[in-house]
């Protein structure tokens, strides 16, 4: 390679980083050159003509590289609009990551359908709406969130709700109240009505949020989210309990949720080391048993893990009951009423006749004619 076609893809490389997005082929030149590298382990491409050099695609977790290819799609194409989990993602409402192997997007007139192994799967909506955040065209917040609701089940539809009440500000009753203006008519609300139901905005992350679904799908008592207790030593400082029930003997058991962003992301932990983390943690757990509450402690693998939540949480004596409705129940559908056309075929003519369903049909009253009898037959 000359030093020329090098400082090309440099800046080409310098530029999509400062934009935080993939490398887009612009012509035919470059995407040779890109294919070339990425055939040398040199470059990743995650989607056809968009570029990632491997050895950072690879230090990224599924929700930057999700970001990354969506402002590259964004810049090839200005007037697509993302919508669903893709543009929750946007609009940085917490998403589990496996739900980012897609890319959502709208188009307004049909097509062929795209099948599970898409990287993108499009949606047909032509009365959504739609606005621009962060340079990219999305369905607007409340949108996405009812999009979301209505597609997604009980658990990942209430990391999604308790993201919105949290970013917001709104209530539980504002948010049902949401599903009835822009949810009319759209299949799956009846999840989204139950997922709704049960969407606190105190939980604090994404992870808690998942844990308290398993819990609450597995009947154990509903938990309170971000409990505030003062400090017994220190009246002045306090502590926030992650999640808390009472077992059956009256006792109050602090079920926190540890995951490594907790102790290594420096938005969480302020710039600390992580072992000050950890040992102001354990001491933070011995002034919380000073009140005699226990501490069930949760790694974020386990939080959607109904088994092992449902094994340590008996070990703390904790009772369960009935598990409450969190699956919207199909309708099924009745017999239609009325009159229906049917069509025979007799040799080489068709004919058409009516067929009454007396069942269903009421009895006449005495003195009046049907239009027709159940043996008559109409020819067209």
């Amino acid at each position: 390679m000359s030093e020329r076609v090098a400082n090309e893809l440099r800046l080409m490389i310098e530029e999509a980083e400062q934009e935080e997005r993939c490398l887009v082929a612009d012509s035919q030149r470059d995407r040779l050159r890109l294919c070339r590298l990425v055939r040398q382990n040199r470059m990743t491409s995650p989607l056809r003509g968009l570029y990632c050099p491997t050895e950072l695609w690879d230090r990224l977790n599924p929700a930057q590289r999700c970001r990354r290819i969506v402002r590259a799609l964004a810049r090839q194409h200005p007037y697509l609009p993302f919508c669903h989990v893709t543009a929750a993602l946007i609009w940085d409402l917490p998403v589990s990551w496996q739900l980012l192997g897609q890319v959502h997007a709208l188009r307004s007139t049909g097509g062929r359908r795209q099948g599970p192994a898409s990287s993108i799967r499009w949606h047909q909506r032509s009365d959504a709406q739609v606005t621009n955040h962060d340079g990219v065209r999305v369905t607007s917040l409340d949108q996405t969130v009812v999009d979301c609701l209505c597609s997604l089940d009980f658990t990942e539809g209430l990391v999604v709700a308790d993201g919105y009440l949290r970013r917001t500000g709104t209530t539980r009753r504002q948010l049902q109240n949401l599903l009835k203006d822009l949810g009319h008519g759209v299949k799956g609300v009846p999840q989204a009505r139950l997922t709704a139901s049960f969407a606190d905005g105190r939980s604090e992350s994404g992870g808690e949020s998942a844990l308290r679904a398993t819990i609450v799908k597995l009947g154990f008592p509903v938990p309170t989210p971000q409990l505030v207790i003062k400090d017994p030593i220190d009246p002045s400082r306090s502590f926030r309990l992650d999640l808390v029930v009472r077992n059956a003997a009256g006792v109050l058991v602090d079920i926190e949720l540890d995951g490594r962003d907790k102790y290594l992301d420096p938005s969480l932990t302020g710039g600390a080391d992580p072992e000050e983390v950890r040992r102001a943690e354990r001491l933070r757990e011995s002034r919380v048993t000073a009140y005699g509450i226990e501490v069930a402690r949760f790694s974020g693998s386990d939080a959607r893990d109904a088994a092992r939540v449902g094994r340590v949480l008996a070990a703390f004596g904790v009772a369960k009951g009935i598990p409450p409705q969190t699956q919207a129940r199909n309708r099924t559908r009745g017999r239609a009423r009325g009159l229906r056309w049917r069509q025979l075929r007799l040799g080489p003519h068709e004919l058409w006749y009516k067929v009454i369903d007396m069942r269903r049909r009421r009895r006449p009253q005495a003195g009046r004619r049907l239009p027709f009898q159940q043996s008559e037959v109409l020819c067209p």
